[in-house]
């Protein structure tokens, strides 16, 4: 009885071992597919990542052209208004002139 006893006991632990085999198996198997996703997961994230960094310094050269491209025409726009308030200046300074030289001309004919 005893034996009988020793070799139920034996084929449990066997039973036993061989559950334990294909749980650690299995378990080992899960960690590898969630190492692998996990490394697929990050590479797609990492170039993700990378295609918005390209897409934000495309983005910020763009906006640099166009800030030069402004800064230009500001300073273009500048220039003609100093033409222009020059231009105005000489005419206003004729005319100031051709005012005084007139009043001259009236003030010794009505003297």
């Amino acid at each position: 009885m005893l034996g009988l006893a020793i070799s139920k006991i034996q084929k449990m632990g066997g039973i036993f071992r061989d559950l334990w085999c294909a749980m650690v198996l299995t378990l080992k198997l899960l960690c590898n597919n969630i190492i692998a996703l996990g490394t697929d997961l990050m590479t797609h994230i990492a170039q993700s990542i990378k295609l918005l960094f390209a897409k934000i310094k495309l983005s910020i050269g763009l906006c640099r052209v166009r800030f030069i491209i402004v800064e230009l025409l500001i300073r273009a726009g500048l220039l003609l208004v100093l033409q222009t308030l020059g231009r105005i200046g000489t005419q206003l300074a004729t005319i100031a002139c051709k005012i005084r030289q007139h009043v001259l001309s009236l003030l010794k004919q009505g003297s």
